[in-house]
């Protein structure tokens, strides 16, 4: 036996400033403090942290370790120092001293969960009332935020660690993807093909894909393939992570991947086993790492646990109670699949025994079916009609899975989920359907009821069996996710629902029984969620271990590993130093132990580590391989999560009956037939290895001990799958000695009909098919032995023992294991019973605690590196439906008994208690801090200064979340469930979201828009009088599109601008933009005039000012001098504000208000009336607009009376009843399918749109437009350039920001398309990325290559090391100090100066004029301007543990918060001239400076970035920016008393194109070389000298050996 010489050192995590792994492969900690080393020391103060019952703490009283830092930081194990076991959670303080006097300088928390001492128990921060609030001046104008507390963050004394999570090592930038739409064209070959697994790519495919528009049930094809295929650009452009929609779930037939077939299974539409494998290579190789989706909160009505428990129904089956299904004990289950709009929802039965044809009586005939295979199951498909190919509907030997008519439709037909049919496949009895159709016969012969099977409702008829029916979209008798009816909610917990349902219940026992089965179904529910994770991370670790072992080889040496990673074999972070390589391959490095089991368990352990609904076998006979006939599924809490191996050790605890037979039957199989199996391929495999398996005994050596520990779960996949496989099993063993299979002719040979089990209840069932097992695999021969050995001796050909230890060192060493992101990690437990009162919030949130907390302790177990981020959305509202909409019932205090004390403290607690890392910073950067640069893409609402929002809520998690969380913060703009941000950022989302009838000022400016949009006018003077009167009369806009307009309004603009286009083609294409913004598109729909009133005189200015003239006695007036003044009438009229003029109502509406109004304007036509009820309020605002046109021109004074008195004549023509007699009748109720094509052209991308606009004018008019292509693809440019530029903008600010800034695949092409806030409805995010739209020298190509350019540079910084400090540091709030004012000295000034505004106002009323007092206040309006835009400056501190630093200054201050901002006339720049001076000033740099619409910022100066509170830095520490361009260097330096940083010449601090690109200057620090000491070993603080030079303080010139320090014990 041999065990390595430290397998006793425990692992630590730590939730500090940076987890290291030292030369002995220990996680320590490495703690630093920016403090002031030429004057100061500093220590760390560490107390014990005892848990209370409420999530809060007990700290020692006094400090159990004290560490001195050094200004490079100080590596650390506690276990060295304190008595504090590994995960045990802990406290520290910081307490900086001077160094002469020994004086505290300051001391506190440091950035992380802060604590403070309450009634004995430490306690968090608790919201008052919401974690920010307004501060407004005198006159009540928001000036600036701040945090909403009752006590200041000083009273918060210490930092709390818990360490029960895992230690992320790896950051950078990230880049999401959708598999499905990523790069459909990269394929794997099949398994009939040569060079099997290759990635090849099918550029027409591609292409063919690429002009396809996402709905919800088509689908691209993309795969891993394609994901595997864009590394190498990830690469390049640094990103470091991939994030993506889950990609292992086992279902086919949809693109989107949310909707669980089997959580143990790659989906095949995205590969194999095998893909899967080659994918984590490439990553590993490449440094990059994977975030799986984990989604585990539903299942969709295809999962195999779901049709498990309706096949047996009548049985209640296990996995009954993995759900709550209670309304299948009284009737059958609805599954909510057909959409409203059902007309294309047909059905096909594949494989049934009969066909039926249709007769002249309406009845079916029943017809043999010659192609009934009586081995394979019957399936219900349902589909859509539009989507299927006449091929694919006929051939009813084969499920449908991707629709073929993918390109073919119009393009408004389908626009959400219920548009179209989701092709939902379930078995069913063939007995049954025959049943149903003769109920249809009778039905229709004799009840004439003429139902056709080849119809909706045909197969709405024919879809009812005895367990299930197809249902519309409603809850059928179990609980959905998040009312979506085709998502079956998990049972994760026992909830006030149940307990209703349990009370209605009679019999106490019964009662009892069904409650106890409840809770042991959510066992069983979170033991497989958690085998899941456990699963595919330890397959990871697997598939990089093996790699990694086959790659180094022989190689044992430094230079050895260096060389390939040179060569790209390993990745940059496999890096070894000789004391670490020697330490692994002396045995002195920390490795899972060897040599601790015998033999026999070794194999076993191994051989069970294979989860047995992992297996490739037909879907329902998975299904009851995932029951617990064979698989482990807890019981009892204590048995949650633990492997099959160690339950087999304690004999099994968690085995209740019926299941125990059958179990312990599998088990025997495990330790008898598999085991010989795999001693007799080890022991082949032995005989031919270089470095033996098995010593002179027998027994493993440490070498055998690595082979088995990585090939035995492919030994038990072989052996099951052969056991059942017969002539579908077939094999290759590809070039790295995997084993493949056909999988496709696996699972279509392995179903229980084509097994022939057919049992009469599950537990008959699983003993079937438990047998047929157990004679597959006692069949298993030599030959099965020779070729699993040789598949094995290739995979581990060239390697050995010290190999595998280098392997096993440097997978954990990189980090780059597999990371973890939970989709509504909150929905683990039932939140509607929170919403419906039935359960406390605080009841269910410690249940979802304590969950997690099982969940990462798996994962942990597999890679305790991994990265672990949750979705959690909606917990403020949560709270307010427990305790109402304060949602704070504790006055500011925590220690009083109760668990969650407000969102904050609910959060810190979660985070701190789960040990999940971070989470998804939806409501941080989706919300607060795009408002910065323009309205909210959810709702259109933010228009407005947030910068100090924005801060405010930042700084707040900075106390309330751990440094791992900050610095792996999820942050991005754009994400498969939000609009993508080009096109949030193009189109005016306010107008977008505006309630087009509201009374506010957003919906008056839509309805403007409108107007515009619908008459196709270029300018407002050309929009039709009569709709400009009438903006505010809702009966014009009652089935206007806010969105159609928006979207139209953005086009119109565009084309009209566009040079290139003929004038011709562009009205032809503003006439089809108006048809599409009516919903009317190639031939389906109506465009509507909103033109209603059809009298000739009142159309327009001119007919109506003819027709006065016309009226007027006396006119006499040359044809000259008539033209003349009607012009300039209509001239006037046109400039003027029609505010006075709107028809608001009509002159008998009861509202005195506007009565009294309306009154008076007919009396300045008409005169003096008792009623006017008779007149039109349009005629007489039209005539009032006229009239005061008129004499506003000052022409012909003389005819003024002639004129007063035809106005009135012109009134009384065209009264009210006159204008309501040739009204045309108002649209007041949309149909709801034209309003969503009309939403629906909306949410297109719009290249889309408008190329959709070009098919609608050349179908209207029967004449194709010239250059198409080139139109569409300038319009495209216009419409979207000034958004790419303000979305680098962002994406630059996420960069500079703390976490993991995120690109989402297709952002950094352009791409547009529109989503809902919280549903998938239209999925325009979701289309197919124009990869090859990228290629060549068109304009387009040119185009998406500058866009590719200037948003991957965006983020390209994340991946330099000398910004390092971006990635693992510390963030640390600095304060901003210009125009001579801090942030909070700016808040006091603008309170000053708002009052004294509010005098000089006041004073200004009293006196008619007063230029001293209107020069003091346009000075003070001035200074509260400048003031208010230096809010926009914002800084953070960045400090590596080894003391590097970065600080980022912010300013979007001169961002127009517009879609469409014409900066040229912003700043004055209406001359080429002007504009090559102004950017040549600003150092400007735009990807068009002939753009007036691309944002462009002026120059701005800081005075200095002052550090925040208790942070300090030598005077004299030299900052450079990170962009080479400015080559200034920046100091630290005392200002009155405190430090800041500041231009070294003295000047400002200059923020333009040069220093700051898009508005985010980065500096940085670099520590000077270190001066290395004795070579290192196990190397902790005060262990032995180590002397470094001072990193701060950057000399003149470098000197060795002078202004050295040493740090001593």
């Amino acid at each position: 036996m041999f065990v390595n010489k430290i397998n006793s050192v425990q692992n630590i995590g730590f939730k500090g400033y940076q987890h290291v792994k030292n030369d002995l492969g220990e996680t320590v900690m490495r703690f630093n403090f920016p403090f002031n080393s030429e004057k100061e020391n500093c220590e760390i103060q560490i107390f014990s942290a005892a848990p209370t019952e409420n999530y809060n703490y007990k700290l020692s009283a006094a400090p159990i370790a004290t560490i001195p830092l050094k200004p490079e930081g100080v590596d650390v194990n506690l276990q060295d120092i304190t008595n504090l076991d590994k995960d045990a959670p802990f406290a520290y303080k910081v307490v900086r001293k001077d160094k002469s006097t020994g004086k505290v300088v300051w001391e506190g928390a440091d950035t992380g969960v802060k604590v403070k001492e309450q009634n004995g128990e430490y306690v968090f921060r608790v919201m008052n009332n919401q974690s920010v609030k307004d501060v407004k001046d005198k006159e009540g104008n928001v000036i600036g935020y701040a945090e909403d507390f009752n006590d200041s963050i000083d009273n918060f004394t210490h930092t709390l660690v818990s360490r029960k999570g895992t230690t992320p090592i790896v950051q950078g930038a990230g880049y999401l993807i959708t598999p499905d739409s990523l790069m459909p064209g990269a394929m794997y070959r099949g398994f009939t093909e040569e060079n099997t697994g290759e990635i090849y790519y099918d550029k027409d495919f591609q292409n063919k894909m690429e002009g396809v528009i996402k709905n919800f049930s088509n689908i691209y094809g993309g795969s891993i393939a394609g994901a595997q295929k864009a590394i190498p650009y990830l690469k390049e452009n640094g990103y470091k992570y991939m994030f993506s929609t889950p990609i292992a779930n086992g279902s086919k037939g949809w693109s989107l991947g949310y909707w669980n077939k089997n959580n143990m299974q790659v989906s095949p539409n995205m590969g194999n086993t095998e893909n899967f494998a080659s994918f984590f290579r490439d990553l590993y190789t490449n440094g990059m790492k994977y975030v799986y989706d984990g989604t585990f909160t539903s299942e969709g009505l295809e999962g195999i646990h779901f049709q498990y428990a309706l096949r047996w129904a009548e049985k209640t089956p296990q996995s009954y109670y993995w759900f709550r299904m209670s309304g299948l004990k009284n009737s059958n289950l609805g599954l909510g699949a057909i959409p409203k709009n059902k007309e294309n929802l047909r059905f096909r039965v594949v494989n049934a025994p009969y066909n039926y044809q249709l007769q002249a009586n309406g009845t079916y005939k029943k017809i043999v079916n010659p192609d009934y295979n009586s081995k394979k199951e019957t399936m219900f498909q349902i589909y859509d009609a539009s989507q299927a190919s006449e091929k694919q509907i006929k051939a009813l030997d084969k499920a449908i899975i991707n629709y073929e008519k993918l390109t073919e439709g119009k393009a408004l037909d389908i626009n959400n989920h219920d548009d179209t049919v989701i092709n939902f496949i379930f078995q069913i009895d063939p007995k049954e359907y025959d049943r149903r159709i003769d109920v249809i016969n009778e039905l229709n012969k004799k009840f004439g009821k003429n139902i056709n099977l080849d119809s909706a409702d045909g197969t709405i008829m024919a879809a009812q069996f005895s367990n299930f029916k197809i249902d519309k979209k409603t809850e059928g008798g179990f609980v959905t996710w998040d009312a979506n009816t085709d998502m079956v909610k998990m049972n994760y917990g026992i909830s006030g629902y149940d307990e209703k349902l349990l009370q209605a219940i009679v019999s106490r026992s019964e009662r009892d029984y069904e409650k106890q089965m409840i809770e042991r179904g959510a066992r069983e529910v979170q033991d497989l969620t958690i085998q899941s994770g456990k699963y595919w991370t330890g397959k990871v670790k697997d598939i990089q271990t093996i790699y990694t072992a086959q790659t180094v080889g022989k190689a044992k040496t430094v230079e050895d590993i260096n060389k390939l990673i040179k060569d790209g074999k390993l990745p940059e972070e496999a890096k070894l130093n000789n004391e670490a390589l020697s330490n692994i391959l002396n045995g002195q490095y920390l490795l899972s132990p060897k040599g601790v089991l015998v033999k026999d368990d070794v194999t076993v352990k191994s051989l069970m580590k294979l989860p047995l609904d992992t297996l490739e076998f037909g879907e329902n006979t998975v299904g009851v391989l995932s029951t617990s006939y064979f698989s482990n599924r807890a019981t009892t809490d204590e048995t949650v999560g633990v492997s099959r191996f160690d339950l087999m050790k304690k004999n099994n605890p968690h085995l209740v009956e019926p299941y125990a037979k059958n179990y312990k039957r599998v088990n025997s199989l495990f330790n008898n037939e598999i085991k010989d199996f795999a001693d007799s391929i080890i022991k082949k495999v032995n005989s031919t290895s270089n470095e033996k398996l098995l010593d002179s005994n027998g027994d493993y050596t440490e070498y055998g001990e690595y082979v088995m520990g990585l090939v035995g779960q492919d030994i038990t996949k072989y052996a099951f799958l052969k056991s059942l496989g017969g002539d579908n099993f077939k094999t290759k063993i590809l070039p790295n000695g995997e084993i493949t299979y056909d999988y496709e002719a696996l699972k279509e040979g392995t179903s229980l009909k084509a097994l022939d089990i057919n049992g009469n209840s599950p537990e008959d069932e699983a003993e079937k098919l438990e047998k047929k097992i157990e004679k597959g695999i006692k069949h298993l021969s030599d030959s099965d032995i020779s070729y699993v050995s040789e598949a094995i001796s290739k995979r581990i050909s060239g390697t050995d023992t010290s190999s595998f230890r280098i392997a096993e060192a440097l997978v954990d060493r990189t980090g780059l294991g597999l990371d973890w992101r939970l989709d509504a990690a909150k929905d683990v437990i039932d939140m509607d019973a929170i919403r419906n009162e039935d359960n406390a919030f605080d009841d269910n949130w410690d249940d979802v605690i304590v969950f997690w907390e099982k969940f990462v302790k798996g994962i942990k177990s597999e890679n305790p590196n991994a990265y672990i981020v949750a979705e959690i959305t909606d917990i403020p509202d949560l709270m307010r439906d427990t305790y109402g909409a304060d949602s704070n019932p504790y006055d500011g205090s925590t220690n009083i008994g109760q668990r969650f004390n407000g969102e904050p403290d609910a959060f810190a607690k979660f985070f701190n208690e789960t040990g999940i890392t971070s989470e998804a910073g939806y409501s941080y950067f989706f919300t607060d801090l795009l408002t910065n640069f323009a309205p909210s893409f959810d709702t259109g609402d933010g228009i407005g200064p947030n910068h100090d929002k924005f801060k405010a809520r930042f700084d707040l998690l900075m106390q309330t979340r751990s440094v791992d969380y900050l610095r792996n913060f999820y942050t991005f703009m754009g994400n498969h469930d939000k609009p993508r941000l080009i096109h949030g950022l193009a189109v005016d989302m306010s107008m977008f979201h505006a309630n087009i009838l509201g009374a506010d000022d957003r919906g008056h400016k839509t309805r403007e828009a409108a107007i515009q949009v619908l008459s196709g006018a270029k300018t407002v003077a050309e929009v039709p009088i009569e709709l400009r009167l009438n903006v505010d009369n809702n009966d014009y806009f009652l089935t206007t599109s806010a969105r159609a307009v928006a979207t139209s309004k953005l086009l119109m603009d565009v084309i009209n601008e566009e040079k290139s286009i003929s004038e011709e083609d562009k009205e032809r294409l503003i006439d089809a933009l108006i048809d599409l913004t009516n919903g009317n598109y190639l031939g389906e729909g109506v465009t509507d005039s909103m033109q209603k009133i059809k009298i000739k005189e009142l159309s327009s200015l001119e007919a109506a000012f003819n027709a006065i003239l016309g009226i007027a006695k006396d006119i006499n007036l040359s044809e000259a001098d008539r033209k003349k003044l009607v012009n300039a009438v209509i001239e006037k009229a046109n400039s003027k504000d029609l505010k006075d003029y709107l028809v608001h109502g009509e002159l008998d509406w009861k509202d005195a208000e506007l009565n009294e109004k309306n009154y008076k304007y007919a009396e300045e036509i008409l005169g003096t009336k008792p009623v006017y009820d008779s007149y039109s309020l349009y005629t007489i605002q039209l005539a009032r607009l006229l009239k005061d046109a008129y004499k506003e021109t000052k022409l012909y004074p003389n005819l003024e009376s002639s004129i007063n008195e035809a106005l009135i004549v012109f009134a009384e023509t065209y009264n009210r009843h006159a204008v309501e007699t040739s009204r045309g009748e108002f649209k007041r109720i949309e149909d709801p399918v034209t309003g969503m094509k009309k939403n629906g052209y909306a949410a297109r991308d719009l290249k889309v749109s408008l190329t959709m606009a070009v098919k609608q004018a050349e179908f209207k008019s029967g004449k194709p437009i010239e250059n198409k292509q080139a139109i569409i693809d300038a319009a495209y440019k216009s419409a979207t350039e000034a958004a790419v530029v303000k979305a680098s903008m962002i994406m630059e600010f996420l960069k500079g920001l703390p976490g993991i800034p995120t690109m989402y695949s297709g952002d950094e092409l352009g791409m547009t398309g529109y989503e809902e806030k919280a549903k998938n409805v239209y999925l325009q995010n979701r289309n197919a990325l124009p990869w090859t739209e990228t290629e060549g020298e068109s304009d387009i190509a040119k185009y998406r290559r500058t866009v590719m350019s200037t948003m991957n540079s965006a983020l390209k910084d994340r991946s330099n090391p000398e910004l390092a400090p971006l990635n693992n540091g510390t963030p640390y709030a600095l304060e901003v100090k210009a125009h001579n004012f801090t942030r909070s000295e700016a808040t006091a000034r603008l309170g000053e100066i708002g009052s004294k505004i509010n005098e000089i106002n006041e004073q200004l009323k009293s006196k008619t004029a007063d230029k001293a007092l209107s020069a003091e206040l346009k000075k003070l309006e001035d200074e509260r301007s400048l003031l208010s835009k230096d809010f926009a400056k914002i800084a953070y501190m960045m400090h590596s543990a080894n003391g590097d630093m970065t600080v980022t200054l912010f300013n979007a201050g001169d961002v127009d918060f517009s879609n469409r901002c014409n900066y040229f006339e912003k700043y004055g720049l209406d001359t080429e001239e002007k504009r090559k001076k102004f950017f040549e000033e600003n150092n400007i740099e735009t990807i068009n400076p002939d753009n007036k619409y691309i944002p462009i910022l002026p120059k701005s100066e800081v005075d200095a970035i002052m550090l925040g509170a208790g942070i300090a830095i030598p005077v004299g520490t030299v900052f450079t920016n990170a962009n080479a361009r400015d080559k200034a260097e920046y100091v630290v330096k005392e200002i009155g008393g405190k430090l800041g940083i500041v231009k070294k010449d003295g000047g400002k601090i200059v923020m333009d194109g040069k220093t700051s690109k898009n508005g985010v200057m980065i500096l940085k620090h670099i520590k000077n070389v270190i001066f290395k000491g004795a070579p290192k070993k196990k190397v902790y603080y005060n262990a032995q000298y180590n002397f470094v030079s001072n990193p701060y303080k950057q000399p003149e010139q470098t000197i060795e050996g002078e202004k050295l320090s040493i740090l001593a014990k």
